[in-house]
């Protein structure tokens, strides 16, 4: 019964050590802006502190090379899904924003050389909101709107 217990004991502890041992080299192996990252986007509160907090350039150009599809009319704003695709040259970065949520900034994805910059989630929204997704590319950042209504029942508008 020894046997067993030590065994048990030492089953637990290896990985416990391993991850305290490690996880100094693992936190410096992140790239930079997953170390520092400290929320501030999360928490911006409106469209323009949100472009800020990410370090984007402003001013918007709306564009219909970014094609954002959300659902008119939401039955419940718990699980919207969304849909962005870029046809931009040289789109990096994608965000995704509920202009009248709590918190603006719903998603923010990166992208790296060769990869097609498109997205499909779900978001939370906590009402009738504008749904914002923001493109930074080479040239700028560009923009799409969609209005996405949320109804008890999914009925009306």
């Amino acid at each position: 019964m020894a046997r067993r217990r030590w065994l048990s004991l030492l089953m637990r502890g290896v990985p416990l050590a391993t991850l305290a041992w490690l996880a100094p080299w693992a936190r410096a192996a992140l790239p930079g802006w997953a170390r520092d990252w400290d929320g501030a986007a999360f928490s911006a509160k409106g469209e323009a502190a949100v472009l800020a907090a990410l370090g984007w350039p402003g001013p918007l150009h709306e564009d219909v090379r970014l094609e954002l599809e959300v659902p008119e009319i939401n039955e419940s704003g718990a699980v919207v899904p969304v849909r962005v695709r870029s046809r931009l040259p040289g789109t990096r970065s994608i965000a995704l924003l509920a202009l009248d949520n709590p918190n603006t900034l719903a998603a923010c994805f990166e992208f790296g050389p060769g990869l097609v910059p498109a997205v499909a989630t779900r978001i939370k929204l906590a009402g009738t909101t504008t749904v914002l997704a923001l493109a930074r590319t080479d040239a700028g950042v560009h923009a799409a709107r969609r209005l996405a209504k949320v109804t008890q029942g999914g009925c009306g508008g």
